[in-house]
Parts: C-alpha cells; sequence; structure tokens
C-alpha cells in the first residue's frame, strides 16, 4: 500500500466515486438471464454501441451501472480489438471540475499516462492500465452534473 500524500487524503464527498462496470461477454442472453432474471436487475437502456461494433445493454445495478457489451460484427463500426470476454471499464464519478484537475495532476504527477477526452472526462490509456493491473480495463473519470449524474461521453482509447 502506498502512504498518504502529503497533504492528507482527501474527505470521502470528494474522492472519485466508482459508478459503472463494463464487460464484454459472449453470451449475451445467458448474462442478463443471470443479472435480470435471477438476480433482479433493470435493464435501462439497449442498442447498438455508438462506438465499437457491438451492442450494449445497461443495467440499473442500484448504486452503479453495468454495461454488457456483446460483439455484433455489423461492419459499421470498429471491432473490439480483444477476444477476451472480460472487464473492460471502471467508470468514476468526480465531484468537479477541480477535482478532475487535480486528479490528473496527482495521476501524471504518478507517471501515469492520462488522454484527456474532452473538459469533464479523462481516461488511463491502455499501456497506463495494463502496466498497473497486467490486463487491460479502462479507468475513465467524469466530472458530474448539477444533479448528481456523470456526464455521458465516451471515451477514445489511447
Amino acid at each position: 500500500m502506498t502512504e498518504p500524500a502529503a497533504d492528507g487524503p482527501q474527505p470521502r464527498e470528494r474522492m472519485p466515486q466508482l459508478i459503472g462496470l463494463e464487460y464484454i461477454v459472449d453470451d449475451l442472453d445467458r448474462v442478463l438471464e443471470l443479472f435480470v432474471d435471477l438476480l433482479g436487475f433493470e435493464v435501462v437502456a439497449r442498442g447498438p454501441h455508438p462506438g465499437v461494433d457491438a451492442e450494449v445493454v445497461t443495467l440499473d445495478a442500484g448504486a452503479i451501472a453495468i454495461n454488457l457489451l456483446h460483439r455484433t460484427a455489423t461492419g459499421d463500426r470498429p471491432q473490439i480489438l480483444d477476444p477476451e470476454v472480460a472487464l473492460t471499464q471502471l467508470l468514476f464519478s468526480v465531484p468537479g471540475q477541480g477535482d478532475l484537475d487535480a486528479l490528473r495532476t496527482r495521476l501524471a504527477e504518478a507517471g501515469t499516462s492520462v488522454v484527456v477526452d474532452n473538459a469533464d472526462t479523462i481516461h488511463l490509456t491502455t499501456q497506463g492500465a495494463r502496466a498497473i493491473f497486467g490486463v487491460a480495463p479502462t479507468l475513465v473519470f467524469r466530472t458530474e452534473l448539477p444533479d448528481g449524474t456523470a456526464v455521458d461521453d465516451e471515451p477514445a482509447d489511447g
């Protein structure tokens, strides 16, 4: 475990909060049977993924959302490159722009490669995530909107 920052730990309300997970799945119907039929999660959105050749299903899992990606191979968007079924994204919400800027600075000072997607969203590069985890889920950080929801922009891969 690393030592706390010199200026001390952040108050919990200023820390990034995990708000979503994303998985690539081979058998979408089987996964939906588990999450919806057996665990009772609600499907809140279903349709084509905006950035890759996949169907995406978003589930309401209480405090977090779960996105399930299933390859569709229709050829109208880029293919999902990694053939593995895997956790592909952890989505964090940060309270405001100043917190996002401070986080970006801390990550950069620690030698972690960060991509700025837009004014409200950053993510770790694939190489940076692989160096930390040994696999490459994308860690995405977004500022909250006034109602407490996160900005809904898809990150580019870096």
